[in-house]
């Protein structure tokens, strides 16, 4: 048995080859569960919404995310006048000190969280208690991450069959929702920050910049007066421009056949270049957190402990190999196909190999 191991590891690595040039393994939040999203980069424009809104702070990671919607969905009136509250832009603040575990819906609410206090306090004393996220969601807080080990607590949960999900330190995530314009990059001749005075800008270097650097946009000078352009920037009605505003607004116009995602990626250029801000209104906060990567489902994790490592393909091989002594659970049963082929094979102790090989 020793001997169909040991080759089928040979093999492994036989097809695995040369080892894949080193990657660092950096810290990626994963879509957040949010189907049909695009992650975006603001360039730091958004980092005092993930402050103020989402319990960022400052220099912290967050991430950003934009629904696609077409404007034509909805009224004129909706598309010229007001922010469109299907087009929404997501800042999501990853929580590093907080895990969260989805108990089995199919179990008795009340049993299930107190079986699952009972094992989590077994590897942390501290532990006060369940903190329900929402109805089968349950909330581990540490101050210090580093001195709860979230990866025996998952194996502990799942073989007692408690659990259908969990998320670890740091895959969980805050987060508010912004609400924008079809057009992004309209701005007041002032820039207004939090506890500050207004701060001049100059907008002949802005213009001569966009002129410069994105020749396909049109940089212009927005009045109450010009119905038809504050129509077709969605901007508030006349009135309410001409009571705000004495002068006028400035506006970046991209062309029409321009994807939302190259118009802000224009408007975080702009921000870097001049720290002016995108429009946009606050439209709400998060009551609960939007999940990452459920680490019970890690493609290569046999083991089921969070992690893609040897153990791991020391376990498929075993798995392979036909070894009786070899426990692996139903969760690493699925995970053990890292290579998604719907088999399990030689090919995915390989694929373990790679994946350990990405992160050296």
């Amino acid at each position: 048995m020793k001997k169909r191991i040991t080759a089928l590891l040979c093999a492994a690595v036989m097809l695995y080859g040369a080892a894949l040039p080193a990657q660092a393994d950096d810290f990626v939040l994963s879509t957040l569960g949010l189907e049909g999203s695009q992650q975006l980069d603001d360039k730091g424009m958004l980092e005092q919404a993930a402050v103020n809104w989402a319990h960022g702070k400052a220099g912290e990671p967050y991430y950003v995310y934009h629904f696609p919607t077409m404007f034509q969905d909805h009224t004129e009136e909706q598309a010229a006048f007001h922010y469109d509250a299907f087009n929404q832009l997501y800042v999501a603040v990853p929580q590093r000190n907080r895990a969260v575990f989805l108990l089995r819906s199919d179990l008795p609410q009340a049993e299930a969280m107190q079986q699952a206090a009972a094992i989590v306090r077994q590897f942390d004393p501290e532990y006060a208690g369940i903190s329900l996220v929402n109805e089968r969601g349950c909330e581990i807080y540490a101050t210090d991450p580093d001195t709860v080990p979230a990866g025996k607590i998952m194996q502990a949960l799942a073989s007692a069959g408690l659990i259908e999900a969990f998320y670890t330190f740091g895959q969980t995530a805050d987060y508010a929702l912004l609400n924008h314009r079809e057009y992004i990059m309209v701005y007041a001749p002032e820039i207004t920050q939090e506890d500050a005075e207004p701060e001049p800008i100059d907008w002949t270097a802005v213009e001569a910049w966009v002129q410069a650097q994105h020749p396909e946009c049109s940089f212009v000078c927005v009045k109450p007066e010009d119905t038809e352009l504050v129509k077709t920037l969605g901007l508030y009605h006349d009135k309410t421009l001409a009571a705000t505003f004495t002068g006028c607004l400035y506006a970046v116009i991209p062309p029409d056949t321009a994807a939302f995602a190259e118009q802000f990626a224009i408007a975080a250029e702009l921000y870097e270049q001049f720290g002016i801000p995108a429009d946009y209104s606050i439209d709400s906060t998060a009551l609960m957190p939007a999940f990452g990567q459920n680490a019970l489902t890690i493609p290569g994790d046999a083991t089921v402990d969070g992690a893609v490592d040897v153990a791991d393909a020391v376990l498929i091989a075993r798995y392979v190999a036909e070894d009786k002594e070899a426990e692996i659970t139903d969760f690493g049963v699925r995970n053990a196909d890292a290579d998604g082929s719907g088999k399990i094979g030689t090919e995915d102790v390989t694929a373990v190999l790679q994946i350990v090989a990405k992160k050296k």
